[in-house]
């Protein structure tokens, strides 16, 4: 520890500077966006931004804030988690969520089938082919024979 007042306040201006250039460097080569707050012996602060120490904060406070609010949500509902932090619990009720999800579809779809009357008709055959079919088109029908008078 530096003893006088005098020399540890030229001391610190020197390592403020470098500190401050430094941060300016990082920014520069690496577009980083950076904050420093120091306070001298005195208890007087110097700050040292880049774009400037308020849009370093704001952008701090606000990725806080977008952490807390994803936090919350996955909270909330199971579904926003990651699926790496989904564990045994969290599986089984979105199994018994899809499971129920399942039945209120049918549910739907059998009374909108009853509504209408009639039943769903089964989608056309667009390929004559079974299901490892190819899409080559068929050769065409064989032609009757001509009469020539």
């Amino acid at each position: 520890m530096i003893a006088k007042d005098n020399n540890l306040q030229v001391t610190f201006s020197k390592r403020r500077t470098g500190l401050f250039k430094k941060a300016s460097e990082l920014c520069t080569l690496c577009d980083a966006k950076i904050g420093l707050v120091v306070f001298s012996p005195t208890n007087k602060d110097f700050s040292f931004g880049d774009p400037s120490i308020d849009a370093v904060i704001d952008y701090y406070q606000m990725s806080q804030e977008l952490a807390k609010q994803r936090k919350e949500a996955q909270e909330c509902f199971w579904g926003a988690a990651p699926i790496e932090e989904i564990n045994g619990e969290r599986v089984d009720q979105l199994k018994s969520t899809l499971v129920n999800l399942k039945k209120n579809v049918l549910g739907v779809v059998e009374s909108q089938n009853i509504v209408e009357g009639a039943a769903i008709p089964p989608p056309p055959h667009i390929f004559t082919g079974g299901a490892s079919s190819s899409n080559n088109p068929l050769p065409p029908p064989p032609q009757p024979p001509t009469k020539e008078f």
